[in-house]
């Protein structure tokens, strides 16, 4: 793994906040690494994630399309909008 990753077995501040109880998202970009050998954001705390930089596709008719960009601020919005919905409640 290149030296740009963070090393998974840190613990991390979502880490802390699933210990206490609460569910964890990450929207938008993944900035610790996106290549094959990186750890998936599920690795460091995140009970759902929705990135657009990460080694997880997300938005799989969009894998590697260029068109991703101008409709991915309103994509990661939505998602997370939703996910706080969910959380609400329950």
């Amino acid at each position: 793994m290149g030296s740009e990753i963070l090393a998974p077995e840190l613990t991390t501040l979502a880490e802390r906040f699933q210990q206490a109880g609460y569910r964890t998202g990450h929207f938008g970009k993944w900035h610790l690494g996106h290549t094959d050998d990186a750890p998936s954001p599920f690795k460091y705390g995140y009970d759902v994630q929705k990135t657009t930089a990460s080694n997880d596709h997300n938005w799989p008719d969009y894998a590697g399309d260029p068109a991703l960009r101008p409709y991915s601020t309103k994509m990661i919005t939505d998602e997370t909008i939703a996910f706080i919905d969910a959380c609400a409640e329950s």
